[in-house]
């Protein structure tokens, strides 16, 4: 699972890249100021996320061959 933190630059951009395409990852260093952003791209992207330690995992539905 790919992961991405959130003190990396551009991180809500690569963020979206991959719930484009509906790729699961795992974001680190979340902390409050993120959830919204969390929510609105699972919003949009119809995907779950869900508490893993110190991290969010997103999860998005697959996606039919």
């Amino acid at each position: 699972m790919r992961l991405i933190t959130t003190k990396a630059k551009n991180w809500q951009k690569h963020a979206w890249e991959l719930a484009k395409i509906n790729a699961n990852f795992e974001v680190v260093a979340v902390n409050s100021q993120h959830i919204l952003f969390i929510q609105e791209l699972c919003a949009a992207y119809q995907c779950k996320f869900r508490n893993i330690g110190n991290r969010l995992q997103l999860l998005f539905p697959t996606q039919p061959h």
